[in-house]
């Protein structure tokens, strides 16, 4: 049986070989643990495929050529409720300005330009059904699963919620009842904040033990960093989903400045081992991961700047104090441009 991964990325610009450091991670973490100590690697023994959508809004990013005037003219002209964010824009930082404009844009654009949203969704699942055709050729069965990050999550699940539910011109091959994923792996879940026509809790995209008949996916797995104000606001938090969801939503661990980096999350074996496990089995032990978990360190003991990262956890929990209890998605724009600027900041005082 054939064996695929989507690797689905986040905000930011993304070139062709963004998958790589992804790739290299699993490969790392995987190494951790005595059955992939020996033989082939992680990457060896599933197909990791990568999917690409951020060159979407590269027209109107080189349009506006990180001008918030451009970009206020631009959402006057069409009507686009966003005029709160340039104002924002306008009174930031340099640093959350810049952090705007290589990041959080892209969150502004597929939240809130309609045309930019089909267009991701469109590109997404030409991607993935075109993976998934070519595997099936000659009716071999196809085990595939889904690993997204940040507002690659939302992208994730608006786009495979509609696979789900309606054919591709007259191909139902994909629909639920002739097509299920075995896992969703949700790091950052951003897909409930940034949600439009398709309602997260209500989507087709839930595991078996939320309702079997029109379940996407087997399983469900939800990571989120405790410090990390991205997926903060109107966190996803399903109602009762039963023994397929799983959820480790009290990450705390700081082995990079940028908390909320795909990689970073990966490290960590409350996330990496669950991963493994509904990829290819229990071939971590029950021991290998309880040791894992006990001796795994939030701050490494050799870190050279250990008070800036308690600082930086200190900030950021007002940051999310904040906002924690806001519905509104432009909250999340704002919050992450902030992220992302503290953590440099931290950073650069630290080298």
């Amino acid at each position: 049986m054939a064996k695929v991964l989507f690797l689905i990325h986040g905000m930011g610009v993304h070139g062709q070989d963004w998958a790589d450091s992804v790739k290299d991670k699993l490969n790392e973490v995987a190494t951790r643990y005595a059955a992939f100590q020996s033989g082939p690697s992680l990457s060896a023994r599933i197909d990791l495929a990568p999917i690409t959508y951020d060159s979407v809004f590269a027209d109107l990013l080189t349009q506006w050529n990180d001008s918030a005037d451009a970009l206020r003219q631009h959402i006057t002209a069409h009507n686009i409720p966003v005029a709160d964010v340039v104002t924002w824009l306008e009174g930031a930082s340099e640093s959350e300005r810049n952090f705007f404009w290589t990041h959080m844009v892209d969150v502004l654009l597929y939240r809130y330009f309609t045309i930019k949203t089909t267009e991701v969704r469109a590109r997404v699942l030409q991607q993935i059904t075109s993976k998934l055709s070519a595997l099936m050729t000659g009716g071999e069965p196809v085990d595939a699963s889904v690993l997204a990050h940040s507002m690659g999550t939302s992208v994730a699940h608006d786009s495979l919620s509609r696979l789900g539910q309606f054919p591709i011109g007259d191909n139902q091959a994909f629909m639920v009842g002739n097509f299920r994923f075995t896992n969703f792996f949700m790091l950052a879940n951003v897909s409930r904040i940034l949600e439009t026509d398709s309602l997260v809790y209500q989507s087709v995209v839930h595991p078996l033990s939320a309702g079997a008949q029109n379940a996407y996916c087997s399983r469900y797995y939800n990571y989120r960093h405790r410090f990390d104000p991205i997926p903060a606001a109107r966190a996803f938090l399903p109602p009762v989903w039963g023994q397929d969801y799983h959820a480790s939503e009290n990450l705390s661990h700081f082995r990079d400045f940028n908390i909320h980096g795909f990689e970073h999350y990966l490290d960590h074996p409350a996330v990496h081992i669950p991963l493994i496990k509904g990829l290819f089995g229990p071939l971590i032990t029950a021991t290998e991961q309880q040791q894992a978990l006990d001796q795994y360190e939030d701050i490494v003991a050799d870190h050279p700047c250990p008070q800036h990262l308690h600082a930086l956890s200190e900030e950021l929990q007002e940051l999310i104090e904040s906002i924690e209890n806001s519905s509104d998605p432009k909250t999340l724009i704002k919050a992450g441009a902030q992220l992302l600027a503290k953590a440099k900041e931290v950073h650069d005082a630290c080298v």
